[in-house]
């Protein structure tokens, strides 16, 4: 058994992403050690309408982030809405501008 908890990655920032043509929209939620919870909320509309997109069209995601004290941050991301048309949430510069938004956000929150 402790070798299988050897190999699973650990987070410690759980979110959801909603992308349509003209806004994104972040929720993420973290618990810091001493069990006080952090919640936030990012939603950043587009100057222009993201190509690809049809009318009413959204795309969807989970993510997963391990914030680490030396800085780094490694997300990972699950498609629950995806398109054939469209990029994945996770490539999408877009996305994760407005997910490093939110990071910032939990890290001054937990300061």
């Amino acid at each position: 058994m402790e070798r299988m908890a050897e190999r699973l990655m650990t987070f410690n920032a759980f979110g959801l992403v909603k992308i349509t043509a003209n806004e994104v929209t972040v929720t993420i939620s973290s618990v810091t050690m001493s069990g006080k919870a952090i919640h936030r909320v990012v939603l950043q509309e587009f100057d222009e309408p993201l190509e690809g997109f049809e009318e009413s069209e959204f795309l969807s995601a989970t993510f997963g982030a391990n914030l680490r004290p030396n800085g780094n941050i490694r997300l990972v991301f699950n498609d629950l809405i995806a398109s054939e048309n469209l990029p994945s949430v996770g490539e999408m510069p877009q996305v994760t501008r407005a997910i490093a938004k939110a990071i910032k956000m939990v890290q001054r929150a937990n300061a």
